[in-house]
């Protein structure tokens, strides 16, 4: 049941020795159901105590067309999500190179395939508001956001 991935030019399985027994292993499954198409499933399956390593099964065909997206009040076009690529692009122009919203989306824009592009100018503003707020640091805004956020670092330091 257990195996060990090896890398030298061929991706390959090898079983791991000794196998647990099979009363030790317990298998947990989680069902999800399409809200447009419900006869379209995904089913994970993962060992207990592994959730790193899942099984992901889809029954049914997918949708061919997606509703817009819930908090759209204007468009009717479907929902498509932006490749996190994008978004690391655009935070690293930002960050690193200490460019402007307006320049990278314009720069993007015109540069860049359709699927590598920022969907708008705000999307690149939202990017950059965020990577500014982190470099800036606490959010804190009274004490007891401090106090929170203190507990938060120590629980963090003590899992490590």
């Amino acid at each position: 049941m257990y195996a060990h991935l090896q890398t030298e030019n061929v991706r390959m399985w090898t079983p791991l020795q000794p196998q647990p027994a099979g009363d030790q292993l317990v298998l947990r499954q989680r069902y999800a159901y399409h809200s447009v198409k419900e006869d379209y499933r995904k089913r994970v399956t993962w060992i207990e105590g592994r959730p790193s390593v899942a099984m992901y099964e889809y029954a049914g065909t997918a949708p061919a067309v997606l509703p817009p997206h819930d908090n759209s009040r204007t468009s009717q076009a479907e929902h498509i999500r932006t490749m996190p690529e994008v978004i690391d692009r655009i935070r690293s122009a930002v960050e690193t190179e200490r460019r402007k919203p307006r320049d990278v989306y314009t720069h993007m824009t015109t540069q860049d395939a359709s699927f590598y592009r920022p969907r708008d100018h705000k999307q690149v503003r939202n990017v950059a508001q965020t990577v500014n707020n982190e470099q800036v640091g606490s959010k804190c805004k009274n004490a007891a956001d401090e106090l929170q956020q203190l507990v938060g670092r120590v629980y963090m330091n003590i899992r490590l």
